[in-house]
């Protein structure tokens, strides 16, 4: 297992961090994104998707739970972006119909709130902490 934790100081170097994250994942990975809200998750996000050629503008999927964003990425061609928070805890994923997503072989997916859901086995757990007035903490364990 090997953690990275970083001190961010804006949402510029939050989302900096997403973008030069990109750079660890392979197609097929769940990364799974802890910390309360406002934290900087989705901030995070959209970081990513820069990285990865997406265009559309990135917001949280609270109402909608999951938005896919084709890529110009090399290897990934598909990110899909999770949002559990409005979930009852402990819900089976499959039963809300996005188990599919976790078989994408070409995808990675990343699941805000994953503690809401049956879901396990992630290759990243990112916990993000305010640390004091726009600062973060962010560590970063890949776990498989």
């Amino acid at each position: 297992m090997h953690k990275t934790t970083l001190i961010l100081n804006s949402d510029e170097e939050t989302q900096k961090a997403g973008y030069d994250f990109i750079q660890h994942l392979k197609c097929g990975d769940k990364v799974f994104l802890h910390g309360l809200l406002g934290s900087g998750k989705t901030t995070f996000v959209k970081g990513m998707a820069r990285a990865l050629g997406i265009k559309s503008v990135v917001t949280s999927p609270t109402y909608t739970i999951v938005r896919s964003y084709d890529t110009t990425h090399h290897t990934i061609k598909k990110l899909y972006h999770l949002d559990l928070y409005r979930l009852e805890p402990d819900v089976d994923f499959k039963s809300i119909g996005i188990e599919e997503l976790f078989d994408d072989r070409l995808g990675v997916v990343i699941v805000e709130w994953p503690e809401k859901i049956a879901i396990k086995n992630p290759n990243f757990d990112v916990i993000f902490e305010y640390t004091g007035e726009n600062m973060r903490k962010i560590t970063i364990t890949r776990v498989i």
